[in-house]
């Protein structure tokens, strides 16, 4: 029987970035004695904008040494992007991500200073990445608690891969028909049927 995958509405999720930005940027928040930092919230914007799951091999697998920035900042055909170099769950993929995580990345870079290639991108600070991902969602968490979107409106609860689906949502809709299902379908490393019964609604 397929479920609805449970995801945040356009509003929704403007209210779980711009809560997110005010906790981090007050500096004074910790999530079982981690501070909680911008790099905290661009992770999640990157994700957004990227498609990746938030899993040990994509978002939290990603090296600088995997990241290419593309693109051109005043050009309409060729505009400013990431290429990704993701050995995921179904093998290694080449991705393009949209616009906004050029300047996501950017951020991150600009605040580290030049970082090691072989550094992980997001939370290098633990070698053991099973604790990077367990640290993030219970960051996550605190975002959802504080903006009292645990759950969706069927009471379903929500969780790092709800920024997933929300990102192909959005993707769909804003395109209004126009992006090609195939290669939104390979370049997020999912199925057009998976994009066709649960993503397009």
């Amino acid at each position: 029987k397929d479920a609805p995958s449970v995801t945040f509405t356009g509003s929704e999720y403007k209210k779980l970035s711009t809560t997110a930005r005010k906790i981090a940027a007050r500096g004074q928040t910790r999530v079982c004695g981690v501070l909680v930092r911008s790099e905290h919230v661009e992770m999640w914007k990157l994700m957004v904008h990227s498609f990746l799951r938030p899993s040990e091999t994509e978002l939290f697998g990603l090296r600088h040494r995997d990241v290419s920035p593309k693109g051109h900042l005043t050009s309409e055909t060729d505009p400013l992007r990431l290429e990704l170099e993701i050995h995921g769950k179904t093998g290694l993929r080449f991705a393009g991500t949209m616009p906004r995580a050029h300047s996501s990345y950017e951020d991150i870079v600009e605040e580290r200073m030049l970082p090691n290639p072989n550094e992980y991108v997001f939370m290098p600070e633990y070698t053991n990445r099973t604790t990077a991902v367990n640290t993030a969602r219970r960051i996550f968490s605190h975002f959802l608690d504080a903006t009292d979107l645990k759950r969706d409106k069927d009471g379903n609860e929500r969780s790092p891969n709800s920024l997933r689906h929300y990102a192909l949502q959005a993707r769909l809709r804003s395109s209004k028909g126009k992006v090609n299902i195939s290669w939104l379908g390979k370049n997020a490393a999912t199925s057009v049927d998976q994009l066709e019964r649960f993503d397009v609604h």
